[in-house]
């Protein structure tokens, strides 16, 4: 849900046509958690998500001196991108990817600034929802001890003063 919410927010935004929120599974491999359903095969900027998991708003802008930090922005026809880590717990839980290509619209400027807002939410909703998953799995097993202790109970007789019907 909070993946989906950061790709309904940033969709109607100018220049970002395509959306992503993807949580990476190896090195260059990715699980696509949400999109704005561009169809096509996925294909992101690894310098871009590499310059993200520093924390940083990751960007190529229009405008800017042209690019050499990578071929698979060229190859990509990549004009305009933005790429942020979602940290929750200190640690990269999935990124939000958003370009555009070829003759789309470029993303303005100051997208970034809400990028990194929007991000720093969803970090903060991820946490919550974490440490909610935490305290019910706390209390499930509580409950399971519980069980258990009554269990045992019911199986051994108590340690001390047995039946005293022998005095």
């Amino acid at each position: 849900e909070v993946a989906e919410a950061m790709v309904s927010a940033m969709r109607d935004l100018k220049g970002c046509q395509r959306v992503y929120v993807v949580r990476p599974l190896g090195d260059d491999d990715f699980d696509v958690i949400a999109s704005s359903n561009v169809p096509g095969e996925l294909r992101l900027s690894q310098t871009l998500i590499s310059e993200a998991s520093a924390g940083q708003v990751a960007q190529l802008m229009s405008g800017a001196a042209p690019d050499t930090r990578s071929h698979s922005l060229i190859e990509l026809d990549i004009q305009s991108a933005l790429c942020a880590a979602v940290s929750a717990g200190g640690q990269v839980d999935c990124y939000l990817y958003v370009d555009s290509r070829g003759g789309e619209d470029r993303i303005e400027k100051d997208t970034a600034a809400f990028c990194q807002a929007l991000v720093g939410i969803a970090g903060l909703a991820i946490e919550r929802i974490l440490s909610a998953e935490m305290e019910d799995r706390r209390r499930q097993l509580d409950q399971d001890l519980r069980s258990a202790r009554n269990a045992q109970e019911l199986l051994f007789p108590p340690k001390e003063g047995g039946d005293n019907s022998a005095g």
